[in-house]
């Protein structure tokens, strides 16, 4: 699932980072080798879905696969969400919708660690969500 969405996202600098962080959630620890930074990409990406699943809903049903959709999140230096936007739909647009609706209604995240993270991709899953 998360794989799939990671694909789609070729060219983004995060990328990489995403891959190493969904083999972190497999168990491979955070940091990864050589402490290039991808742990703090890992935690700073999991408090970001952390503060916004409580916001999510989502009336669709979502039975027979696992939509997910990847937002790109515009954040600035205090934490305040300036922007998101789907840059690869889940084919389901109210899923889309809520996913998007959930992270402008969350209004304030922690504010990035570093400059880089202030521009991310973040995939969010159904089954991640419910």
């Amino acid at each position: 699932m998360l794989r799939a969405a990671l694909n789609d996202l070729a060219g983004d600098p995060l990328d990489s980072a995403l891959r190493d962080l969904e083999g972190n959630d497999a168990g491979d620890g955070p940091g990864g080798s050589g402490g290039d930074g991808i742990g703090l990409v890992g935690s700073y990406m999991q408090s970001l879905v952390s503060r916004i699943k409580p916001n999510w809903e989502y009336a669709g049903r979502a039975d027979r696969r696992n939509p997910t959709a990847v937002v790109r999140i515009a954040i600035a230096g205090d934490g305040t969400i300036i922007d998101a936007e789907i840059v690869t739909s889940s084919g389901d647009a109210a899923f889309d919708g809520s996913v998007v609706k959930a992270v402008r209604d969350t209004i304030r995240v922690e504010p990035p660690p570093t400059p880089d993270l202030a521009r991310v991709q973040v995939p969010f899953a159904y089954e991640a969500l419910k």
